[in-house]
């Protein structure tokens, strides 16, 4: 979009006394108020504290909302690419993954070359799948040979093995539906994520949620816990994003 608006020029060819061409990098609008903030609050009593059993139950709380904060964010990121609008013509698969006609691998061959849009270095090679489409792809790989198939055991755990220098990923989200892909150029990312952390408060591990644990003024002195983030999500680069709703 620079390159068609003027905004950045192309490449001198420089000659001895020529100048390199100044580049003017466009900005990446936010509307104002973008920012969302969203949580949970848990209050404990004091008495509570002291009981193993609901201990063990107020562990289990904590790790729900911490999953379902988690999984909104997520959300929210695959709702902003499905929205996208880019220059790539997105394609189908040669049929369904689901029929004995697929062809799981060359399809993926056509999503690739399909991403490459002239102009741009965008070139899809990292592939989120609806969990059906997952392990249809992951059985389709294990009937052409034994070879592809890993030990669930090993340290990595069950992992698609790259295909086509594509690396295929269980998207665990109803937000995808089945038959619809979402392909990204795992070198630029196409979204940027703006969020803001309280230096009062805490942070649950890896950094994306506030945490505030206080007491109650007043009898009987609950425990409060508050988890919560404030985040925007700006999209910078949409012909880094293929995303298709169905055609596998």
């Amino acid at each position: 979009a620079d390159l068609t608006a003027g905004t950045m020029g192309k490449p001198n060819v420089l000659g001895e006394i020529g100048e390199l061409s100044e580049i003017e990098v466009s900005r990446i609008t936010m509307q104002h108020g973008a920012m969302e903030r969203f949580g949970f609050q848990l209050r404990f009593s004091q008495r509570s504290l002291r009981e193993i059993a609901v201990v063990d139950e107020i562990s289990r709380a904590m790790d729900r909302a911490a999953f379902n904060m988690a999984k909104k964010m997520n959300d929210d990121i695959i709702t902003k690419l499905e929205a996208v609008s880019n220059d790539i013509t997105e394609v189908d698969g040669a049929a369904v993954w689901s029929d004995a006609a697929a062809t799981p691998v060359e399809d993926i061959l056509s999503f690739v070359e399909a991403s490459m849009v002239e102009g741009y270095p965008y070139e899809l090679n990292e592939l989120f799948l609806h969990k059906t489409n997952y392990f249809e792809m992951m059985k389709y790989l294990q009937g052409i040979d034994i070879n592809w198939v890993r030990d669930p055991l090993a340290p990595e755990g069950r992992v698609m093995p790259v295909v086509n220098g594509v690396k295929i990923q269980n998207l665990h989200s109803t937000q995808l539906a089945e038959g619809g892909y979402i392909g990204l150029d795992g070198r630029f990312p196409a979204l940027t994520v703006y969020q803001y952390m309280d230096p009062k408060h805490g942070a649950l591990p890896g950094g994306m949620v506030n945490v505030n644990v206080y007491e109650e003024e007043r009898f009987p002195y609950n425990i409060v816990v508050e988890m919560y983030a404030e985040r925007g999500l700006a999209l910078k680069l949409p012909n880094a994003v293929s995303y298709k709703a169905t055609g596998i």
